[in-house]
């Protein structure tokens, strides 16, 4: 679950990666979000290995698009809350 706000320089303020039911500690030095387009990279807390990017695009009420985890591309959908 990532969560941060719309507002210039806000910070993220919820960041954790689950996989397979285990949370991973992690890391955003990089995301971007605006009305049409989410990005995210996501490290681990020490910024020293790259874990996963997340690109999407709005659709209606969610961005959808991707994130790849270990090499591999999953289908995403995120949502505002």
């Amino acid at each position: 679950m990532l969560a941060f706000g719309h507002s210039a320089g806000s910070a993220l303020f919820s960041q954790r990666l689950r996989v397979d039911g285990k949370e991973i500690a992690v890391d955003a030095p990089q995301w971007w979000l605006d009305d049409d387009e989410l990005r995210v990279v996501l490290t681990d807390t020490q910024a020293n290995e790259r874990l996963a990017i997340v690109k999407a695009k709005r659709k209606g009420d969610a961005y959808d698009g991707t994130v790849v985890y270990q090499g591999r591309r999953h289908w995403i959908r995120c949502r505002e809350s």
